[in-house]
């Protein structure tokens, strides 16, 4: 696997990501993303929540499954989003922060693109944390989620609270792109959050 010194990645979905200036073109968020936000922010402060990012379609199961040709994308989805879900009830059991819970919300018409623009801006102006649920490195969006955190200075945890560094992110990072290539798939997604990774941290 090689790291390519990127100055500028272009994203799944086709926004770029300047890596030398470490900002992040989201482009608009589609209706109602909007409104959404505004309804978030009618019930809560700026910069006053907890986030729980981690694998929704992209997990290691999807990719394990892709590689047999046995995929059943819906289930896999399923169980991922009721795990973080079940995360999502222990912070809140735990303290009256708020937390998002991002695999609830479904919105006709939205693909993929527009979801992960749409919790970026939550993450942006909503949330002071994000917590990272194991197998994270896995996915398109947390991994998304977290170069995102990391140059914006939102703490980042692991699932049991512990920091997560940008370090120790690229290296599970590292580890699934890894996995992913021996399985025989294209870890290109991975490989440019490394690369957007270690241009942050030549900030």
């Amino acid at each position: 696997m090689v790291l390519k010194d990127e100055r500028a990645s272009v994203l799944e979905d086709g926004h770029t990501y300047h890596s030398t200036s470490c900002t992040a073109n989201l482009g608009s968020i589609p209706e109602p993303g909007e409104l959404l936000l505004t309804a978030m922010l009618s019930v809560t402060r700026p910069s006053s929540c907890r986030y729980v990012a981690g694998p929704l379609t992209t997990s290691k199961e999807y990719y394990e499954s892709l590689a047999v040709k046995i995929l059943e994308e819906d289930a896999v989805r399923r169980r991922n989003q009721e795990y973080i879900s079940r995360v999502v009830a222990t912070l809140r059991d735990q303290s009256p922060i708020p937390v998002v819970d991002p695999g609830l919300l479904r919105v006709p018409n939205w693909n993929h693109a527009a979801y992960g623009r749409f919790f970026l801006r939550v993450l942006e102006e909503l949330c002071f944390e994000a917590w990272f649920v194991d197998g994270w490195e896995f996915s398109t969006g947390a991994t998304k989620e977290f170069v995102f955190a990391v140059q914006r200075n939102v703490t980042c945890l692991d699932e049991r609270g512990h920091p997560l560094t940008i370090g120790r992110g690229t290296e599970l990072i590292y580890q699934a792109a890894t996995f992913v290539q021996q399985l025989g798939l294209s870890d290109n997604v991975l490989t440019r959050r490394l690369a957007m990774l270690k241009n942050v941290r030549s900030r």
